[in-house]
């Protein structure tokens, strides 16, 4: 019963801030998913190729 009052409460106070700022939560979305999934590609691709680093260093006949 609580939590569905939070829930309500947070959503009219969504309502409220979309209608100040005039953008609806569906382009806040689209914009907010690119962003991270191409900072988790960016962070995956750094650590594949750190990982990929430490391969020849182990394996290397000094």
């Amino acid at each position: 019963m609580i939590l569905e009052y939070a829930v309500s409460v947070a959503e009219k106070k969504l309502e409220q801030k979309t209608r100040m700022t005039k953008i609806p939560i569906s382009v806040i979305v689209l914009l907010i998913l690119p962003l991270s999934f191409f900072i988790l590609l960016i962070y995956f691709l750094i650590f594949l190729s750190e990982s990929d680093n430490m391969i020849p260093d182990e394996h290397s006949d000094s």
